[in-house]
């Protein structure tokens, strides 16, 4: 988990500004198309184009990190990104290039045909991608193999220093990681941190069982 988490990450008011950022740039780009056309400039527009697509991206795939967890794609959800920002380029593609050859009147149901193709396709990429965003928690307490419990934490040097002093509390090796006894004085102590620094309780069990330092 401290691999993980170590890991460029987004917050979300940068997100935020990301995102007042590239709408403006994207109806502006589309709005100068015809600019572009008429002075000859139609690959610097391309150019233009598909540098935001490729940042659009870089975006997406960054997993964004707030105070209690890492909101990331997973791995068929980074590839159903790539598949839509494809897919937006293509549907352009499509609509700009058949309108510059004129293919909406030689060929206006073959280009319909291909364009509406690719829009519905692009809305499932999209659903798609909405559909696979997993949150991995930074702050959270779980039950341990063979009883007490797992604390995981984010590295904050308080939260870190305040674990060290509850009771019976054992660092796990190799990882922010703390092993907590079950017994009721611990137990009460680990549920004051809890509620202090916003930890959750998250019943699901690890998969492996941890070696507590010597």
């Amino acid at each position: 988990m401290a691999a993980r988490t170590q890991k460029l990450t987004r917050s979300p008011s940068f997100s935020l500004g990301w995102i007042a950022v590239s709408v403006p740039v994207t109806i502006a780009l589309v709005n100068w198309w015809q600019w572009f056309l008429q002075h000859g400039h139609q690959l610097l527009w391309w150019t233009l184009w598909v540098g935001l697509q490729a940042a659009q991206f870089v975006f997406l795939i960054v997993p964004i990190r707030d105070l209690t967890c890492i909101r990331r794609l997973t791995r068929a959800g980074v590839l159903w990104t790539a598949a839509s920002e494809v897919l937006v380029l293509g549907f352009v593609f499509i609509v700009g290039v058949g309108h510059n050859q004129h293919f909406e009147r030689t060929h206006p149901r073959l280009q319909a045909g291909i364009g509406l193709a690719v829009f519905f396709l692009l809305l499932l990429s999209v659903w798609k991608v909405s559909r696979n965003w997993v949150a991995e928690r930074l702050r959270s307490i779980v039950a341990a193999p063979g009883g007490g419990f797992l604390l995981r934490h984010d590295g904050n040097p308080e939260v870190a220093a305040e674990v060290s002093s509850l009771p019976g509390a054992q660092p796990i090796e190799g990882s922010q990681e703390w092993r907590i006894p079950a017994d009721p004085e611990a137990a009460a102590a680990l549920l004051r941190f809890a509620k202090k620094h916003g930890f959750d309780f998250v019943p699901a069990r690890p998969s492996r069982t941890p070696r507590t330092a010597s």
